[in-house]
């Protein structure tokens, strides 16, 4: 394997770790993986609700740990929670939930112009107990479906609104089933990402290297490429 291969390699990784899509659409209109529970307003009203998404995502949802004074831009603390690890996010009343974070202006004319940003504080629950309180934009919403003399009425709900969503369980839908019996599963899309991690780590100390750590690492890279294909092997052409 000589220098060529070995950017081609690095070349090709982000590529292969950033799909395109969104894992929460489905053709259908509805999210793949169906979450039901319920959901309690402001005024104390309990209603049972399915199809739970935030902004039409269960996973990878964009939120913000509450930074501790407001001169600091909650998205520089962003992370993304899945639906699956939770069973509940409860929204803390305004006005103390409320949060908001103005950028600084550069000049007296940028002042004008830049508007304040307004969050909303929610409290993660997970499954094992522990809670993670979280911002979350004001403009964004729980999209939600519930049942009316049978019929499913799609609703989107302001955080503000709400007082608790419950999460009692989910289900994929059949339609998800097929395509993720011919797709590769989590974990070897993890398995292949940290073995395209490992070579692109290699790679960038083994270049900058004399030529006796390149020729010692030559091996370890042949089998790392060599695990990746076995991988890969598995991903695409196992159910073929």
């Amino acid at each position: 394997m000589n220098k060529n291969m070995l950017i081609l390699i690095v070349c090709l990784t982000p590529s292969l770790i950033h799909p395109t899509g969104s894992a929460s659409e489905n053709p259908t209109g509805q999210p793949a993986v169906n979450f039901y529970g319920s959901i309690t307003t402001t005024g104390g009203k309990k209603i049972k609700v399915e199809n739970i998404t935030i902004g039409g995502k269960f996973e990878n949802i964009t939120m913000y740990k509450r930074p501790k004074n407001k001169t600091v831009d909650p998205r520089t603390f962003a992370i993304y929670p899945d639906l699956a690890h939770l069973k509940g996010i409860e929204i803390q009343k305004l006005p103390k939930g409320k949060f908001i974070y103005t950028p600084p202006a550069i000049t007296k004319k940028d002042s004008k112009k830049i508007k304040p940003q307004e969050y909303v504080g929610l409290v993660l629950i997970y499954k094992n107990g522990t809670k993670e309180p979280m911002l979350i934009e004001a403009h964004r919403r729980l999209w939600n479906d519930k049942r009316i003399e049978g019929k499913r009425v799609e609703q989107k709900i302001m955080f503000p609104a709400l007082r608790k969503v419950v999460i009692q369980g989910s289900h994929v839908r059949e339609e998800e089933k097929i395509k993720n019996d011919q797709t590769p599963s989590k974990d070897l899309i993890r398995t292949i990402y940290t073995g395209l991690d490992n070579i692109r780590h290699t790679c960038s100390t083994v270049l900058t290297s004399s030529k006796k750590k390149f020729k010692d690492a030559r091996s370890c890279i042949e089998y790392m490429v060599k695990d990746m294909k076995e991988n890969l092997d598995k991903a695409f052409y196992k159910k073929a």
